[in-house]
């Protein structure tokens, strides 16, 4: 093989810039392209093999973490991230891309660099970047990944919180909060689209998903993996002008702009490129707002809220018409009970006098003034059908047959001033610190 001719467009790179660059190609791509991700998705889907390439590539982690680890793994869609077969998955990626440095290193052992392969990379990591942060960024524009604070959350001491549970009521708890880290995302997303705002772009995620990170890291949450990965790709992106951005902030030496050179040599060609892709982002922002918005409006964020929703606190519990004493010892006898809308169903959250929560789905015949509540925690108790009245506002009576024993339970709507946190407002002005 000759060895190429070193141009300005094709500089020499040393051995390790080689090497490294050969291994982060073939593992950026491999993680990219890993059917169990969005484009994966996208991308196998429409060629009708993806369920022949996920089951394969199932198979394959599966036997990796059988042979290398002793364990056995299986993808788990459950929000979670950071599974066993998560990080089984990073090490095939990082042992592929290991694999094939080697083979392309003897292989490609005279060429001395590669400019095209490296801008396809970089073109590559741009957009699925773009794509991630589009995505994330309009589920926080849009109160869709942290929600709203939950009846559930207000009424749930500090310190039976999970890590991941007190952050998302400290997001969901300040909307504008939620709402200015999501236009980050948001802003750094779309500014990857265009070439000649990429490095600030890049800037912007590193910026935001270096917080992202460390938010992840610090409260247990189970996206370590991932948003790992998205900061990485979002400094690789910036490594082209490292040096231009040392000089003007370290050294603080002017800088020329950098070039952008036409990637074809026909205007047209250059043209129709760049506006499909701005399209395909368009089109993809604003299905990620359309669907987002949707949720909220079935969440009851946007459009009517579920009815009775709130915490109701229990006022008068009958079984049989013999009243129940709110003894804190009693496992049966409710204390409080919380309606909640999710987005994906409602909810009845009852806590009986020792604060143990039981959860069930509720649907609501409206005409008919009744409620069924099917026991999520035991799905083989029937199902719990409750009339109910309002005979006064803000009060509530529940009646029906549980265990073949009648039951009547008087409730009032807890008032939103007994909760600080969503009732002390933004102040301007504080003469002593409302810490509390």
């Amino acid at each position: 093989m000759a060895t190429a001719k070193l141009t300005a467009e094709a500089p020499r790179w040393n051995s390790a810039t080689r090497v490294g660059f050969r291994f982060l190609f073939v593992y950026f791509f491999v993680s990219i392209l890993t059917p169990f991700g969005q484009v994966g998705a996208m991308l196998w889907s429409p060629l009708g093999i993806y369920e022949t390439v996920s089951s394969w590539w199932m198979s394959a982690v599966g036997l990796v973490g059988d042979w290398v680890f002793g364990a056995t793994v299986a993808p788990v869609f459950n929000g979670s991230g950071d599974t066993q077969f998560n990080y089984v998955e990073v090490f095939c990626w990082a042992a592929i891309a290991s694999a094939a440095t080697v083979i392309w290193s003897i292989a490609d052992r005279k060429r001395l660099s590669y400019p095209r392969l490296f801008e396809v990379l970089r073109v590559a990591l741009r957009l699925f970047l773009a794509l991630e942060m589009i995505v994330y960024g309009t589920s926080k524009v849009l109160p869709v990944q942290f929600g709203t604070l939950l009846p559930s959350r207000l009424v749930t001491p500090v310190g039976e919180l999970s890590p991941m549970g007190l952050l998302w009521t400290f997001m969901a708890a300040s909307p504008c909060y939620t709402f200015f880290g999501g236009a980050a995302e948001l802003l750094g997303g779309l500014l990857l689209v265009f070439r000649r705002t990429t490095l600030l772009g890049a800037l912007v995620c590193a910026g935001v998903m270096t917080q992202v990170v460390m938010l992840n890291l610090c409260y247990d949450v189970p996206v370590k993996l991932f948003s790992s990965q998205l900061l990485a790709m979002a400094i690789f992106l910036t490594l082209p002008d490292a040096k231009r951005l040392w000089s003007f902030f370290v050294e603080g030496r002017p800088i020329a702009p950098a070039p952008i050179r036409p990637r074809f040599k026909r205007r047209w060609l250059n043209w129709s490129i760049t506006s499909a892709t701005v399209g395909l982002f368009v089109l993809l922002t604003l299905q990620g707002v359309i669907n987002d918005y949707s949720y909220c409006q079935a969440s009851g964020i946007f459009g009517p809220s579920l009815p009775l929703q709130g915490v109701w606190d229990v006022v008068e519990y009958e079984r049989d018409g013999e009243v129940i004493p709110p003894l804190a010892t009693d496992p049966i006898r409710w204390n409080e009970l919380l309606f909640q809308n999710t987005g994906s169903g409602a909810w009845v959250v009852a806590k009986s006098m020792l604060g143990r929560p039981k959860l069930s789905m509720v649907e609501f015949a409206e005409g008919a003034r009744r409620m069924t509540l099917t026991d999520l925690q035991n799905t083989e108790n029937p199902p719990l059908v409750l009339t109910y009245e309002e005979p006064a506002p803000d009060t509530l009576v529940l009646s029906g047959t549980v265990s073949g024993k009648k039951l009547r339970v008087e409730l009032h709507r807890a008032p939103k001033e007994r909760f600080t946190l969503v009732n002390r407002g933004f102040h301007w002005i504080n003469e002593m610190p409302f810490n509390r």
